[in-house]
């Protein structure tokens, strides 16, 4: 899967690219530990998690609400 994700374009899901359910909660699972957070429930929607530029923008919203409190 680590290749294929490499060489994925930001905007393709990733789902469809050969990473299953399981591989994604280790990615938001690690995410989560390397930046030292934990995303919401209403954070953990598959949608959020699809592609590159979804996780970003997700880790973006979580940092920038971290902010703001």
């Amino acid at each position: 899967i680590g290749d294929e994700i490499y060489n994925t374009d930001k905007d393709e899901n990733l789902l469809q690219n050969g990473m299953d359910s399981f591989q994604m909660m280790n990615s938001i699972v690690e995410i989560e530990k390397e930046l030292n957070f934990i995303f919401s429930d209403e954070d953990l929607l598959t949608a959020n998690f699809s592609t590159i530029n979804a996780i970003i923008e997700t880790i973006n919203d979580v940092l920038r609400s971290d902010m703001d409190e």
